[in-house]
């Protein structure tokens, strides 16, 4: 009882507690919504002050504004289209004077540099003329020279070729006979050389046809030899491969004759003992027994006569069951020994068949050796003597030829001698004809071209002369021509450039009276833009100050929430503390179990506790986001 009540004034202490704390909390979140409504009053009330002050001064600004820029701009306007007025006027008139003064500047100096370059052309003139005679003489004189010495060198060269061809048809005639005899040495040693190596060569080759026909003779009887042990020796050995599966096959064959024969095991039907022998008839008779005398058993009755029947019955049935099951079985077995040895003597057929072919192939080999052993010991013999005739035939060839060709040769030999000897002196003889015909022809071109070379001397300068007049006419004629031009250019200039002064002062006195119309029309324009600013700018600053006070407003709801969360966030956690003192107070008055599962559920009411505390201040701050 004393537990108990001291368990109940604990609570009720910290009932009252808890009560306390939360009358305190909503007296303070009273006054919170109270100083939110007063600054909310206080803001709208600013806002509709700041509204009025903008509105007036708006008004002030655009009249003042407005007289101000219209009276100011339209005099600067009107001064300055004046001012450029006259700098247009002044301006044209200077330029006209200068384009005056210019042309007739330009026009003096064309006439005084016509006057300069005429004289400087005549004087031209004179000092080519005579640079051009003082040439011609000049020109006169080394051409006779060249001719004179020309003549001189034409005579020289004639007499030294002449000695030239004599000397050089003497040495050309020792040259010619030293050879051919030198020629007809070398012939005759070498067709003397040529037939020795051609007896020689034929001794040489008789002995090697004879020596090879010996050693083919004997390699081939030796290859005969070695085909004919190779052959019997691979023959016994493929015999001897087949051997065991021919054996094999002959007892397959006997075997299979012993049981299909006449009284043979395999013409009989199995008999019962043999069924009977089978394992699985054997083993599901013997299963279906032991399983029947199992079931009597337990029921007591193993050895009555219902036993015995049973059993008689299950025997009976079991034959009849596995009677056809045993007969199919023996009869396969039968079947697979059958197909065995069938197949073991189809072996031993297939082992002689091979071995009957290796006999007769061993045999058509050992003919093809001797056969082909005979032919090659022909060909052999048959070459050999072929060898020899053509060796000899060719021997004799070839001495023929040798003694035809050093015969030919040395008619060669002396023909090209005799044929070069006679070519020799006929070119000596038309050389120095030549170089007679030569030298004339050279002496009449030495003069011919001397004259033609005067004549044009004398043509060139006349001409040259005539070149130079002409050039200086035709140069005084571009100079009066291209003067006249020239002038005609400048007037022209002139008259072009005033009528684009003219021109030009026109347009710019339109553009300035236009751009004065332009400039009072933007003026206009602009006090207009200025005073849409000003509208525009009220209106921006109304809008600010409206935002500033919705912000203003905004701010004081988020403290204002913020404070109610942090209040009952506070009353949370007191109420989740309570609670958690209270189940630490009776957790501690217990024992053993009692006492895990009581400070447990005292963690899960704090947990708990502190769960509601933090929902209730996340939905104030919540709430304070929306104002």
């Amino acid at each position: 009882m004393g537990f108990s009540s001291s368990s109940q004034a604990q609570q009720q202490a910290t009932q009252q507690a808890m009560l306390i704390q939360a009358i305190a909390a909503q007296q303070q979140a009273d006054a919170q919504r109270a100083a939110e409504a007063r600054a909310r009053e206080d803001a709208v009330k600013a806002q509709q002050q700041a509204t009025t002050a903008l509105q007036q001064g708006q008004a002030q600004a655009v009249e003042a504004q407005r007289q101000q820029a219209l009276l100011g701009g339209r005099s600067a306007l009107l001064e300055g289209r004046a001012l450029s007025e006259a700098a247009l006027l002044g301006g044209r008139n200077l330029a006209e004077e200068a384009t005056d003064i210019g042309a007739a500047r330009s026009a003096q100096a064309l006439r005084e540099s016509d006057v300069r370059r005429e004289a400087v052309l005549r004087q031209a003139e004179a000092q080519r003329a005579a640079q051009l005679q003082e040439a011609r003489a000049l020109g006169l004189g080394s051409i006779r020279e060249g001719m004179g010495q020309g003549a001189n060198a034409l005579q020289q060269s004639l007499a030294q070729g002449l000695a030239s061809y004599g000397r050089g048809m003497e040495r050309g005639a020792g040259a010619i006979q030293t050879g051919m005899g030198q020629g007809a040495g070398a012939v005759n040693a070498a067709r003397a050389a040529a037939l020795a190596d051609f007896d020689r060569g034929l001794a040489q080759g008789t002995g090697a046809i004879q020596t090879g026909m010996a050693q083919g003779a004997g390699a081939l009887q030796a290859g005969q030899a070695g085909a004919l042990g190779s052959l019997g020796d691979y023959y016994t050995r493929g015999v001897g491969f087949q051997q065991p599966y021919m054996a094999a096959g002959a007892d397959a064959t006997n075997r299979l004759a012993a049981l299909y024969g006449a009284g043979g095991e395999y013409t009989r039907d199995p008999t019962l003992a043999q069924l009977q022998m089978d394992p699985g008839y054997a083993f599901r008779t013997a299963e279906g027994m032991r399983a029947l005398q199992s079931t009597l058993g337990a029921g007591g009755m193993r050895q009555s006569g219902a036993a015995i029947r049973a059993g008689q019955r299950y025997g009976q049935e079991a034959a009849s069951q596995e009677y056809q099951n045993a007969y199919n079985r023996f009869m396969a077995n039968r079947q697979a020994v059958t197909q065995g040895l069938q197949g073991l003597s189809s072996g031993g057929l297939s082992a002689s068949g091979v071995a009957s072919g290796l006999a007769g192939q061993t045999g058509a080999n050992m003919g093809q050796v001797y056969t082909g052993t005979a032919g090659n010991l022909a060909n052999l013999y048959g070459a050999g003597a072929t060898s020899l005739a053509d060796l000899y035939g060719q021997a004799a060839a070839g001495r023929a030829g040798t003694e035809s060709q050093a015969g030919q040769t040395l008619a060669s030999l002396y023909g090209t001698g005799a044929g070069n000897l006679a070519t020799l002196y006929g070119q000596t003889a038309a050389g120095e004809a030549g170089l007679q015909g030569q030298t004339g022809q050279n002496l009449a071109n030495l003069y011919g071209t001397g004259a033609g070379n005067l004549a044009n001397i004398y043509g060139s300068t006349g001409g040259a002369l005539a070149d130079v007049a002409g050039q200086t006419g035709a140069a005084l004629s571009d100079i009066y021509g291209t003067t006249g031009t020239n002038l005609a250019n400048i007037y022209g200039t002139q008259g072009t450039n005033l009528a684009n002064l003219y021109g030009t002062t026109g347009s710019n006195l339109a553009n300035l009276y236009g751009g004065t119309g332009a400039n009072l029309a933007n003026l206009q324009q602009g006090v207009g833009g200025s005073l849409a600013n000003i509208y525009t700018g009220t209106g921006t600053n109304l809008a600010n100050a409206a935002l500033t006070t919705g912000q203003q407003l905004g701010a004081n709801a988020m403290t204002l929430g913020q404070n109610l969360a942090g209040i009952q966030g506070g009353l949370g956690q007191a109420l989740g503390q309570g609670y958690a003192n209270i189940g630490t107070i009776q957790a501690q008055q217990a024992m053993g179990p009692t006492n895990m599962l009581a400070s447990l559920a005292g963690q899960g009411m704090q947990a708990a506790a502190l769960a509601y505390g933090g929902g209730l201040g996340g939905a104030a701050a919540s709430a304070a986001r929306k104002y």
